[in-house]
């Protein structure tokens, strides 16, 4: 699955008045089909992987977008419960990669360009 590429770019918040997303996870909006189009991934991380984290990368899944998951930038408040839940999302939910191989492969798809540098993260 690639991650980024040439050309991404990051959009805008959509302004729409009136509306909270926070409360309603059901809204759809023209950012969120354009990410589905064009295949951009949804990368996870946070806490706690076997409630929020794992909910999050399942709705995001049924939603037809493709899910990396940061095995070591996820965490649990009970740590024999991380592996499990990583195990399931394995099976057919998510794209399961520590934050170095989501780093390697972002930067894998947008090489720097000639006699430039890229911008790194912190």
């Amino acid at each position: 699955m690639p991650l980024g590429g040439r050309g991404a770019r990051l959009r805008p918040p959509v302004q729409q008045p009136g509306l909270d997303q926070a409360a309603d996870r059901r809204v759809e909006t023209a950012v969120a089909e354009d990410c589905r189009a064009a295949a951009v991934p949804v990368i996870v991380t946070g806490t706690l992987t076997n409630y929020c984290c794992g909910t999050t990368a399942r709705q995001a899944y049924e939603r037809g977008y493709q899910v990396v998951f940061g095995a070591d930038v996820t965490a649990t408040d009970d740590e024999s419960r991380q592996e499990p839940e990583l195990a399931v999302l394995r099976k057919g939910f998510a794209l399961v990669l520590t934050a170095k191989e989501i780093a390697d492969r972002l930067k894998a798809a947008d090489p720097a360009p000639e006699g430039g540098s890229r911008v790194r993260a912190a």
